[in-house]
């Protein structure tokens, strides 16, 4: 069974309100989500259903009601953004500016030298695709010739050498 709300009479008297006067599809949605747990007892999920919208949502509507009814101002939104960065971007930006300038000058970033900076800097091991993508996110892209092809034959490439004939 799905978890159940307990709101308040007043809240949903206010929500039975807003859901007769209102013309925003947004607001009914939020206003019909309390009404519904409310005043027919049913559950998260199934008010979710019923509204189109998930779970989380219906709840978050029923947080953001009470902030409404109680007149507190609404607060950003809380979601998005890169919550486990180990750097901000203008730290990686500072953190990544003297390796670019390097390769600027005509040196050859290798992931590695970076990898062990990071490590150095933050005090802990990290993955090599955390530098990889940390490269990313600044435009960086891996571009490196193959230093021999995948296929040659070495014993066959000295052979030919010592067999050449020069005309």
């Amino acid at each position: 069974m799905g978890r159940r709300s307990n709101l308040s009479e007043e809240l949903i008297g206010a929500a039975r309100e807003v859901a007769k006067k209102t013309k925003d599809a947004g607001e009914l949605r939020k206003a019909m989500s309390v009404v519904l747990s409310g005043m027919l007892g049913i559950s998260l999920t199934r008010v979710g259903e019923l509204i189109g919208r998930s779970r989380a949502t219906v709840a978050r509507f029923h947080g953001q009601f009470r902030a409404w009814l109680s007149g507190v101002e609404p607060t950003e939104k809380k979601w998005g953004g890169r919550r486990r960065a180990y750097l901000s971007y203008e730290e990686e930006e500072l953190f990544l500016s003297g390796f670019f300038e390097a390769a600027a000058r005509g040196g050859i970033l290798v992931v590695g030298q970076v990898r062990e900076a990071l490590e150095e800097k933050l005090g802990h091991k990290v993955a090599e695709t955390t530098v990889y993508r940390m490269l990313e996110r600044h435009g960086w892209r891996k571009v490196v010739p193959r230093r021999r092809h995948p296929k040659a034959n070495e014993t066959a490439q000295e052979e030919f050498k010592k067999n050449f004939k020069k005309k």
